[in-house]
C-alpha cells in the first residue's frame, strides 16, 4: 500500500510538504476452510470445516452461505449459532448447509461469509475499556494515569497464564491472573471480573 500525503505545518503554513510511505498489508486470513459435498437427489449438502492457521483463538460470530440473485439453486437451511463460537487451534468448527437445485442446473458461484474477530483483539478492547473507567476515578497522581503501562502489564499477565481463556469463552467475563508486579491499578482490576457476556452482534470482521 502506498501512502501519499500533502500537508502544511502551523509554523510554516505557506510551505506544502509531501509524505510518501509504503506499507505492507497482510491479506492472509487467520483460518483455512475445507469443504465436502454430498449429493442427495435434488439436494446438495456441503460441510465446511474452519480451522485456525496459527496458535491463536478466533471468535466466530456467524458463518453464512449466500447464493446470487436468480441462481439455479437456493440455500434452504443453514446453521445460525446461538452464541459466539471460539475456534481453537486443536478444535475446528463445522458448518452444514443444504441447497436445492432447480431443474436447470448451472454453474453458480456461492459466497461463504465468515464474521470473526481475533480473541486477542477482543480481550485487549475489554481491557482498554476497563482501564479507562478505572483511571477516570483514580487519584490524580501522574503514575496512576499511565494507561498504556497498565494495559501492557495486564496483557502480559494474560499471555503468561491461559487459565482465563475457558471461563471467558463460557461467561464473557475476564479475570486477569495474578502476577507480582506491585501495580495497585492492576491489582484492583484483578480482584474483579472485567467485561460482560458478549452477544453475536458485537463481533465484526
Amino acid at each position: 500500500m502506498l501512502i501519499d500525503l500533502n500537508y502544511t505545518t502551523a509554523s510554516e503554513p505557506a510551505t506544502t510538504r509531501n509524505l510518501r510511505a509504503t506499507r505492507v498489508l497482510s491479506t492472509i486470513l487467520p483460518f483455512s476452510i475445507n469443504v465436502e459435498d454430498f449429493f442427495r437427489g435434488q439436494s446438495l449438502i456441503s460441510k465446511f470445516t474452519v480451522s485456525t492457521t496459527s496458535h491463536q483463538h478466533i471468535r466466530i460470530a456467524s458463518i453464512r452461505l449466500e447464493a446470487p440473485d436468480g441462481a439455479s439453486l437456493r440455500v434452504v437451511s443453514c446453521p445460525v449459532p446461538r452464541d459466539v463460537a471460539t475456534l481453537r487451534p486443536s478444535q475446528p468448527i463445522h458448518a452444514l448447509f443444504r441447497m436445492e437445485f432447480s431443474e436447470k442446473l448451472a454453474c453458480e458461484q456461492l459466497l461463504l461469509v465468515v464474521q470473526y474477530r481475533m480473541l486477542r483483539e477482543e480481550v485487549e478492547g475489554v481491557i482498554q475499556e476497563a482501564v479507562r473507567k478505572l483511571l477516570a476515578t483514580a487519584p490524580t497522581s501522574p503514575s496512576c494515569h499511565d494507561s498504556q503501562a497498565v494495559i501492557k502489564k495486564l496483557v502480559e499477565a494474560l499471555e503468561n497464564d491461559a487459565s482465563w481463556v475457558e471461563p471467558y469463552e463460557l461467561t464473557g467475563e475476564l479475570t486477569v491472573p495474578d502476577s507480582n508486579d506491585g501495580d495497585s491499578n492492576c491489582s484492583v482490576l484483578r480482584k474483579k471480573s472485567i467485561g460482560t457476556p458478549i452477544s453475536q452482534g458485537e463481533i465484526g470482521g
